[in-house]
């Protein structure tokens, strides 16, 4: 993001200050090879880890999904040793987690639709403002008033730039939801530490839940007769 920001501010600065674009290009490649090396660094440190204590040979590609599994595999040996590997104690679990994990979230951040709905009288009110300048005589730029037939000349420029505008705005507003949904991750983790771990834990015993609900399906499936199969 903050690369993303750099460079399209020296767009911005390219006229006025030229050296600013020599500043900020390097600087977001440099981000980004940096960023690339330490996930390859971290995926290298994660095998080493997998390989010593648990003696699985694994490519730097595929320890996230050994992780996975190690963790569905201790977890479930804990559920057993613990009487609670049944489909309905599962499911208790990960409705109460949830439940914990709602009243820690932060209130959410202003809605794309209600942020668009807001905008849009602005904007119509705006726009009335600007066609009715415009289209007083004295207030129409020279070039158009070259040219014949001005008046529909000047609407039509006015509605092809108002409508690239709107687009812009639209596709902006649209953008937000996701970068709300960013801001938002980043808050609660600097909120609830231990938010991660619990939302882990989570698709962990949803995984499992799957693997009981798959087998008491393969077993029903044998043990029903031929008709009802």
């Amino acid at each position: 993001m903050v690369g993303a920001l750099s460079t399209g501010a020296s767009v911005l600065f390219l006229t006025s200050i030229p050296k600013w674009l020599l500043i900020s290009l390097p600087a977001t490649v440099l981000l980004i090879a940096t960023l690339f090396g330490m996930n390859r660094i971290l995926a290298h440190k994660a095998m080493k880890v997998i390989k010593q204590k648990y003696s699985i040979n694994i490519k730097p590609k595929q320890w996230q999904t050994t992780v996975s599994e190690i963790q569905i595999h201790l977890i479930t040996e804990y559920l057993i040793e613990n009487g609670m590997y049944s489909k309905w104690k599962i499911e208790k679990l990960i409705d109460s987690y949830r439940e914990d994990e709602k009243k820690k979230k932060l209130p959410p951040l202003i809605a794309p639709g209600l942020l668009l709905a807001i905008t849009l009288p602005n904007i119509t009110q705006l726009v009335t403002r600007i066609y009715a300048y415009y289209n007083v005589e004295k207030n129409i730029p020279n070039f158009i008033k070259k040219t014949e037939n001005h008046s529909i000349n000047l609407n039509i420029s006015l509605f092809i730039v108002i409508f690239i505008f709107s687009i812009m705005i639209v596709a902006t507003i649209a953008r937000w939801n996701r970068v709300k949904d960013a801001v938002m991750e980043v808050l609660e983790f600097v909120r609830n530490k231990d938010g991660p771990k619990r939302e882990a834990l989570i698709d962990t015993l949803d995984d499992i839940l799957y693997q009981i609900m798959e087998r008491s399906n393969e077993v029903e499936s044998i043990t029903s007769p031929p008709h009802r199969r």
